[in-house]
């Protein structure tokens, strides 16, 4: 019961993050920027979500972690997808302290997905030859893994997080926001 609890407040609390102004919300990460994430969420098996989808008429299945990442130049804070069987590679080509705290490039590595208006994006690294749509990684499962990254990730960056009241109202949105939303196939940069 605890674990559901944390769980359902960290989901409020990423609604707060990812969607609405005021706080951080998701930008516009781009190629070339360099992001924050913490080692130790990218490595917890307790980030890691399962993605589903079809292609060429085939179904197919890739394990992800979930986690928070920041846009170093802007603070925004926005999800960031990491095929399991690509962390360490990542983490390779990461610069990360003795705290855990890695930063990394944005390259042609990365996909992306963003909504329609061009104003939410999050990260995806992993095999290029999978072809999800991108609502596959917008779902409240996924986001509400990623949300207990959120909230240790803006505590080291020193990010405010929003009030979990305000976050409380708008949970709903978060689901309908990636149905509605995210159903292109990631984009290559």
């Amino acid at each position: 019961m605890k674990r559901n609890f944390f769980s359902l407040i960290s989901a409020f609390l990423l609604s707060a993050l990812f969607l609405f102004p005021g706080g951080a919300e998701a930008g516009l990460v781009d190629s070339g920027n360099k992001i924050s994430f913490l080692k130790s969420e990218l490595t917890s098996p307790d980030n890691m979500v399962t993605i589903n989808w079809s292609q060429s008429s085939q179904k197919k299945t890739a394990n992800y972690a979930a986690v928070a990442a920041v846009n170093k130049s802007s603070k925004d804070v926005f999800p960031l997808f990491v095929q399991k069987e690509r962390i360490d590679k990542l983490l390779a080509q990461s610069e990360c302290d003795a705290g855990g705290d890695c930063v990394a490039q944005v390259s042609n590595d990365f996909q992306y997905g963003q909504d329609k208006k061009k104003t939410e994006r999050f990260l995806v690294y992993h095999n290029k030859l999978n072809k999800p749509y991108q609502h596959r990684f917008v779902s409240t499962t996924t986001l509400s893994k990623f949300a207990n990254a959120a909230e240790s990730l803006a505590k080291v960056e020193g990010i405010p997080i929003p009030g979990v009241d305000s976050s409380i109202k708008t949970f709903g949105s978060i689901v309908k926001l990636g149905k509605a939303v995210f159903g292109d196939y990631l984009r290559s940069y």
